[in-house]
């Protein structure tokens, strides 16, 4: 289930982040370099995933695979590749944003 690869360094984990931000932004204008606040809480919350979750994370925005390919690598199906994804997803920006505010709460 897991993918064959090393655990990456801090330097080359960054300079891959930055790299996805820019292809997944690409919008022709400077990409604004994240605090490092905000890339330690980051990588906290990417550290925090189950590892599965993480791999198939940072296979999908750092080394741009497709679910298809992350699945034939790990033997889920694309599916499970796809939830495990959002989940993923779904666990970072808890991480980042914080739990989500009660109903009563969301307009003050």
């Amino acid at each position: 289930m897991e993918l064959k690869h090393n655990e990456p360094s801090r330097k080359s984990l960054r300079a891959r982040a930055v790299a996805a931000c820019r292809r997944t932004i690409d919008l022709g204008r400077p990409v604004a370099t994240p605090s490092k606040n905000e890339l330690a809480r980051l990588e906290t919350a990417v550290r925090g995933l189950r590892r599965t979750e993480r791999e198939i994370f940072l296979a999908y925005r750092l080394d741009g695979m497709s679910y298809a390919e992350i699945a034939a690598r790990t033997g889920l199906s694309a599916t499970q590749v796809e939830r495990h994804m959002a989940s993923a997803i779904y666990k970072i920006c808890d991480a980042m944003l914080g739990p989500p505010r009660p109903w009563w709460r969301r307009w003050f």
